[in-house]
């Protein structure tokens, strides 16, 4: 009994030594196939040794990071997620080599381990969700990583809390952020939440504390509010390195527009004006005075009237836009967006929910400079686009690696939309595989959606991208 319980033991550990007198680089180059996180940290309860060529392997494992980027779920229950103690054991391992961190801290405990990460220093992108109690953990989380570039936050109150009885006033919250901008310095890029009981936007109130910010905020969450264009002026001008301006929600009158491009100077490349109102006029004349413009999110036609008829304008007074996105509720048509592709080489473009907009208008942009040059796609709820429009720009633009097609199913048969794509492709002598669960006589629906988001996912893949497609 003794001999076999010992034969048991020696098949399942092997016998003391024989892992550990090898040479160093001979552990970190078997650590170094691991193509996880729990294959390293398994590898590290071997041996001593193996616990040695983890703690180095791991500092620069790409699998383990996913390019450098932690990301850990946490639940109050360890079976559900991580317990404090698991958080401890990563941190310990990979903590060394993380520069990006996420992470939902249910606990006090929990947030306490997270601050390991911290405590080597290479963080440079932080996102966050907690408790509003879990405060001063946060803040001193953010005083182990001066070198921060990217900070998002998001908070919460427990079932039994209220804002009152944390002291989570507007003046608080504000103090709050002043300390996070003398712990965080070098701050470029900041999604910090609104007090409840905020009315005015970060671009009116506590952006001016973080120097280095790349994107002014305009926008708020309080109905009825009129933009102290005067605070948003004065920020510009404390902030010299922004470059991107949104406006999401915001009503502007008129000359307010100019009077805030005029403070930016000649340096903005991004400009939203999503679910914003603001004259057509002045509109034009901003991406006029915006020399650097790249990147524009147009307002619907409901805030900004004449949009459409005007849109050759904008091509005009902007001709190196490379990207840009039409918002929800657009009511602009093929008519209005032929001038405007006639005059961009767009590397990225969205629709988005428009009743007006067909597959002409897709033709237009591929007869324009963007189809040598377009790279992201992306067209939703327009039932006027169909299969044959998508296919026409995925072969016919030669530098598109994304797209995104949101379409109904009642827009057109998608039976019948698998022989458009072999009708198209016939000329071009591109054979298609057998679709899964295809028939000798039609696929049916289920099939077809399959079919047809596999056939774009496989033709951008090739070119390093790839396909979302939805149906609904």
């Amino acid at each position: 009994m003794g001999c076999s319980s010992s034969k048991g033991v020696s098949r399942s550990r092997p016998p003391p030594g024989v892992v550990d007198n090898l040479a160093e680089d001979i552990y970190v180059e078997i650590v170094g196939y691991s193509t996880s996180r729990d294959d390293l940290l398994c590898l590290r309860a071997v041996s001593s040794k193996f616990r040695g060529a983890v703690a180095t392997v791991a500092v620069a494992h790409p699998a383990s990071f996913r390019e450098s980027r932690l990301v850990c779920p946490c639940h109050r229950t360890p079976a559900s997620g991580l317990s404090p103690r698991a958080v401890a054991a990563r941190a310990a391992v990979f903590g060394r080599g993380c520069r990006v961190l996420e992470f939902h801290a249910p606990t006090t405990a929990h947030f306490r381990e997270f601050k390991k990460f911290a405590s080597f220093g290479r963080l440079v992108a932080l996102r966050v969700q907690m408790h509003r109690r879990d405060h001063a953990e946060f803040l001193s989380l953010c005083r182990l990583a001066p070198a921060l570039l990217r900070l998002g936050l998001e908070t919460r109150l427990g079932e039994d809390e209220e804002e009152e009885s944390l002291g989570w006033t507007v003046k608080f919250v504000h103090g709050l952020y002043s300390q996070l901008s003398a712990a965080c310095p070098r701050l470029e890029d900041v999604d910090l939440p609104p007090h409840p009981h905020e009315v005015y936007s970060p671009a009116e109130s506590w952006a001016p504390l973080f120097p280095r910010l790349t994107k002014l905020d305009c926008g708020t969450n309080a109905s009825n509010h009129t933009l102290r264009v005067d605070r948003v002026v004065k920020a510009l001008e404390a902030l010299p390195d922004v470059a991107h301006l949104d406006f999401d929600g915001v009503s502007l009158g008129a000359g307010d527009l100019p009077r805030i491009v005029d403070a930016a100077g000649d340096r903005l490349a991004t400009i939203d004006f999503e679910d914003a109102c603001v004259p057509v006029g002045d509109l034009v004349d901003c991406c006029a005075r915006c020399p650097r413009l790249r990147r524009l999110t147009l307002p619907c036609t409901t805030g900004c009237p004449d949009l459409g008829r005007r849109l050759g304008d904008v091509a005009a007074a902007a001709p190196k836009l490379a990207g840009c996105i039409f918002p929800e509720d657009s009511y602009i048509d093929d008519e209005d967006l032929e001038p405007f592709f006639a005059g961009l080489a767009l590397t990225h473009c969205e629709i988005r929910l428009s009743d007006y907009a067909t597959n002409a208008a897709l033709y237009c942009l591929l007869n324009g400079p963007s189809r040598e040059t377009l790279r992201i796609f992306s067209v939703e709820h327009a039932p006027g686009v169909t299969i044959r429009g998508v296919l026409a720009v995925v072969m016919d633009c030669p530098r598109l690696s994304h797209l995104r097609w949101v379409a109904s199913r009642d827009s057109e048969d998608l039976v019948d939309d698998l022989e458009t794509i072999r009708d198209v492709l016939a000329p071009k002598r591109f054979h298609l595989p057998r679709w899964p669960g295809r028939r000798k006589s039609k696929t049916d629906v289920a099939d077809a959606e399959v079919a047809i988001a596999v056939f774009f996912d496989v033709v951008l893949r090739a070119r390093g991208g790839g396909a979302r497609i939805e149906f609904y």
